[in-house]
C-alpha cells in the first residue's frame, strides 16, 4: 500500500497539465542523452566548430600551427612507445 502524498492533486486539469509537463522534461532528457550517445555526430560537430575556427583565423598561419602541433604529438606518441618496447 502507498501513503498518500498531501502535496498531491486530484483535479484532473491539474494532472493532465502536471503529465504534458513531465513528458516534455522526459523527451528533452531522451533527446540530451541521445545526443551524448551519438559519437560519430559529435564528431561531426566537432570538426564543423574546429573548421569555422579555422576559417575565422583566415591567413593568421593557424593551419600550419595546427599541423606542427599534430607533428609534434605524434613523434612524442612514437617516442614514448618505442621505449616502452624496449
Amino acid at each position: 500500500m502507498t501513503a498518500a502524498n498531501p502535496n498531491q492533486t486530484t483535479d484532473p486539469a491539474a494532472l493532465r497539465e502536471e503529465i504534458t509537463q513531465t513528458r516534455q522534461e522526459l523527451a528533452q532528457t531522451v533527446q540530451e542523452l541521445a545526443a551524448r550517445v551519438d559519437v560519430p555526430a559529435r564528431a561531426r560537430a566537432t570538426a564543423r566548430r574546429t573548421a569555422a575556427r579555422m576559417r575565422e583565423a583566415g591567413g593568421t598561419g593557424t593551419p600550419w600551427l595546427v599541423v606542427a602541433a599534430s607533428a609534434a604529438a605524434v613523434a612524442l606518441i612514437t617516442i614514448l612507445i618505442r621505449r616502452r618496447r624496449s
